[in-house]
């Protein structure tokens, strides 16, 4: 059986008004009076039907979000300040190319506790961009994980005992190579492992996904609780 062998494993009403009667008019004619009066006030005018409604902004509702700071708030007092997209770290962009990884779009999320009081761990975002596309957004390490080298035992038992180094994508590398890409990558990990901030703290944590769009329709931060919308900063 081949076994693949990683050197580390990683731990958000209008009230209805009668109309008055003539005080001239016979019994038997306030009682007509009344009643028409009556159904002609239970016939809402059009006036009336659309004071019932808040109006929508047509123009807003096709509208779409684009580049800058957005803000979600969670339900124990955290907020999170989003910059969407950002320039991601110098060390993180190093081990990506590095190891021959594609483009990738970045989050920076500010997480303000200070007025929290439980720990606030930004867990994703999801973006929806303007043509309906779901786009996800996942912690720094999480997906940098996935980019290091692996070290193989499914090889010849008379080379290397069977062992053999490979990239993701299946790519043979030397173990010199496997050696170097894997410390960078633990210590690249390593720092953007603690994603949680303490109430009364803040910190600042990455986010990793698809090429951020330039047009965007809605945009959600995710715990691993619960989810919250994020509205533009001005």
């Amino acid at each position: 059986m081949n076994r693949t062998l990683r050197c580390f494993a990683f731990p958000a009403l209008a009230a209805l008004a009668l109309a008055g009667c003539s005080t001239s008019a016979t019994e038997a004619e306030q009682t007509t009076d009344e009643a028409t009066s009556v159904e002609q006030t239970d016939a809402p005018s059009d006036g009336d039907e659309a004071s019932a409604w808040p109006d929508v902004d047509d123009a807003e509702e096709q509208g779409f979000y684009g580049p800058g700071k957005y803000l979600a708030m969670n339900m124990t007092g955290a907020g999170f300040i989003m910059t969407i997209p950002a320039t991601g770290p110098e060390d993180i962009e190093a081990y990506r190319q590095a190891t021959g990884q594609e483009a990738v779009g970045y989050i920076q999320v500010e997480i303000d506790n200070t007025n929290g009081y439980e720990d606030a761990a930004p867990y994703s975002v999801t973006i929806v961009d303007y043509h309906g596309q779901e786009l996800e957004y996942r912690s720094a390490f999480s997906v940098i994980e996935e980019w290091g080298p692996t070290m193989r035992d499914d090889g010849p038992e008379d080379v290397n005992d069977g062992y053999w180094y490979s990239m993701p994508d299946g790519t043979e590398i030397s173990e010199e190579e496997y050696g170097r890409l894997n410390s960078q990558g633990i210590d690249v990990y390593n720092a953007y492992l603690d994603t949680s901030a303490s109430p009364t703290a803040k910190k600042t944590v990455w986010l990793l996904g698809p090429e951020v769009p330039s047009e965007m329709t809605y945009i959600e931060l995710s715990e691993t609780t619960d989810s919250y919308q994020a509205s533009p900063l001005e």
